[in-house]
């Protein structure tokens, strides 16, 4: 296991605790050996040093040792059964030693079978060898357990059973294209030997005999105390078991928690664990507890090319799920109901959240890894009161509430990472569609790195997004001219977490902020919204999914700029309006908009103060989220007599 500290930056009195790197990883087994006793050693469990993985071939056999089929019965199906099908069968980490197993194993090891695939062939002396140690293997199991499926096994090789069964093939063509038969098995498929209808690795015999051969394989053969749990054992010479490797992101090979297989990796020269003393059962629960976390989707996300897996000491209920991603319908009805609850608990007081967090017995870990071939890297190790990541996520949500003219939302971080990248206005082949963003990893789609996984450390332990984040989105909305839910959503939590000194920036509008940037724009809001009601296509009532046929809008000409020199679309919009309420002039259907929206523009040009100092960045954080806030806001003032309510335009769409 290599530590590798987190890049995030925190602020000064941030709760997460950094640890030294040897201490992170023991803390992080420790809590993981924990969690597993705790809580996931229940009557179904998976015995120990089992694991679960694809069977893809049976043979069953008869009372006498005979098979009942003088061929394999395959498991493979469709999809997610393509490899066979999923069983707890019994599992330790294999090196370059011949490993044989019980009741199962690989048809290298069960039958004695040799590949002949060009791509991965096999060894014909190796396969010799370890097809009759699995056979020895079995044969001591039987020794130990007469009565049980051992035997029957047993009798299956010793009658030469096993020398009849038939390799499976299919009808194939060879590369001049002329068909000849060729084998469907694999050298790592799994083959299980069934008695009297059941899994004879399942059977309590194969269990205990297992474990102890388990132990004596991965054992050191030495007793002490164990640095995980304290209590006197058998010390492990490696961890027995391993992480699948689609499991951990960046990992090629099946992941070891830790391992010290060569003296320049271990503490003076020594390998092994000789200088991390780990008991069997800590070093079984460990791996147990952290592959059932990195399965769990309530449990881990994965982003930025890492896994982070979160838990609690008492197993209590943490939505963070909820902060990664929105999911259906039934989920986000139950998520609406979260966020709810979450950011009102956050909102009722802060000193009594804070001393509440200190005396709650509940803790809340979280550990962010991934893979380098068959390494475990430890990004990041966090052990804080869980109360403090329940106000956290609370204020978070609070933070990234944006409204919309469907009401406020609250983006997921999925969401958020989506729209920080590039977004297409036309058609390019292979970079997406136009009116949507660049897929993720597609050239071009210009994402800040870990993006996701900072956000997510904003969410659970309160950090500072960096500025970085809203520059690059500033950057972008002033290059894509757009401005929606999700990057307005990143701007307000910047805003707030970075200038609150400026006043709180609100979900939407605020009548109350008379700041200039943001009453710029407002104003260009309005300018926008009134080129497009006095353009021939809404008069004429042909509109485009909200767009205008305008070869040129008020937007596409002036925004970019805006953005930085707000003066120069407010001299261009109050030059430019007058022609547009001239047309509105001769619309009687529009009256009620025309006067509201010239009220109201003459009404911000008086609020706003003088200029200040152009170009920095909270100003121009400011000037977006005041034309967003005015562009989602939707007015309903006093009519004239035609009875047309002035409903603002939305220039953009929401979406969560």
């Amino acid at each position: 296991m290599v530590h590798r500290p987190a890049r995030t930056r925190r602020p000064p009195g941030a709760r997460a605790r950094d640890r030294a790197a040897g201490r992170a990883g023991a803390l992080m087994l420790k809590q993981l050996a924990a969690y597993a006793r705790d809580h996931l050693e229940t009557g179904d469990q998976i015995p120990a040093f089992y694991q679960r993985k694809p069977v893809a071939w049976v043979i069953a056999l008869n009372p006498d040792g005979s098979p009942k089929q003088a061929r394999l019965r395959t498991l493979k199906g469709e999809k997610e059964h393509r490899f066979g099908l999923p069983l707890p069968v019994p599992s330790v980490t294999k090196t370059s030693a011949i490993s044989p197993s019980i009741g199962v194993d690989t048809l290298e090891y069960a039958l004695g079978w040799v590949s002949t695939d060009p791509k991965a062939p096999s060894k014909p002396e190796r396969v010799h060898r370890c097809h009759d140690a699995f056979v020895a293997l079995n044969a001591a199991w039987a020794g130990a357990d007469p009565d049980g499926p051992a035997a029957v096994i047993a009798a299956f090789f010793a009658a030469g059973h096993h020398e009849r069964i038939a390799q499976p093939t299919a009808i194939g063509k060879d590369d001049e294209g002329n068909e000849i038969e060729m084998p469907t098995w694999a050298r790592g498929d799994l083959v299980a030997f069934k008695v009297d209808g059941k899994y004879a690795f399942g059977h309590p015999s194969a269990q205990s005999f297992w474990r102890t051969q388990a132990e004596g394989r991965k054992g050191s053969g030495e007793t002490g105390h164990c640095l995980l749990c304290g209590e006197a054992g058998q010390l492990l010479k490696t961890i027995p078991q391993q992480l699948p490797k689609h499991l951990v992101p960046g990992a090629t090979q099946s992941v070891v928690l830790t391992s010290v297989n060569k003296p320049t990796h271990g503490f003076l020269g020594a390998t092994d664990l000789r200088h991390a003393p780990i008991c069997s059962d800590c070093g079984r629960r460990s791996t147990t507890a952290l592959r059932s976390l990195l399965e769990n989707a309530e449990h881990c996300a994965q982003a930025d090319g890492a896994a982070m897996v979160w838990w609690t000491k008492e197993d209590a209920e943490i939505p963070v799920q909820y902060v990664m991603r929105a999911g259906g319908n039934e989920e986000r009805r139950r998520r609406r109901e979260v966020i709810e609850d979450l950011v009102l608990a956050a909102e009722r007081g802060h000193e009594k959240a804070v001393q509440h967090a200190e005396t709650a017995v509940d803790l809340f870990y979280s550990a962010t890894i991934s893979g380098n071939v068959s390494r475990l890297m430890v990004h990041d190790w966090v052990e804080m009161p869980l109360p403090a990541v329940r106000r956290n996520l609370g204020l978070w949500f609070d933070d990234i509430a944006i409204e919309t003219w469907n009401g406020i939302i609250h983006p997921s971080i999925k969401k958020l990472a989506y729209a920080s990248g590039r977004f297409i206005r036309t058609s390019v082949k292979k970079t997406g569609k136009a009116g949507e963003y660049a897929p993720f990893g597609a050239t071009g789609a210009d994402r800040p790195l870990r993006f996701e996984t900072t956000l997510l450390h904003c969410a659970l332990f309160g950090h500072q997004p960096p500025l970085a984040i809203s520059q690059h989105l500033v950057s972008r909305i002033r290059r894509d001219g757009r401005v929606d839910a999700a990057r307005a959503a990143v701007l307000r939590l910047v805003f707030n977490r970075h200038y609150e000194r400026s006043g709180r920036m609100t979900a939407g509008l605020d009548e109350n902020r008379h700041t200039f940037g943001y009453l710029a724009g407002r104003l260009f809001a309005l300018y926008e919204s009134l080129q497009r009601r006095s353009s021939n296509e809404y008069m004429q009532g042909r509109k485009d999914g909200g767009r205008t046929a305008i070869n040129t809008t008020f937007k596409d000409r002036y925004y970019a700029g805006s953005v930085v020199n707000p003066t120069l679309g407010l001299r261009a919009g109050a030059q430019l309006s007058a022609a547009w309420a001239k047309r509105l002039r001769s619309d009687e259907k529009q009256k009620g908009y025309r006067i509201w929206v010239e009220n109201e523009i003459e009404r911000l040009h008086r609020l706003m103060e003088p200029e200040p100092d152009r170009g920095r960045h909270d100003q121009q954080m400011d000037f977006i989220l005041g034309y967003h806030h005015q562009g989602q806001h939707r007015t309903v003032k006093p009519t004239d007599d035609n009875g047309e309510a002035a409903d603002n335009d939305s220039p953009e769409g929401d979406d969560e």
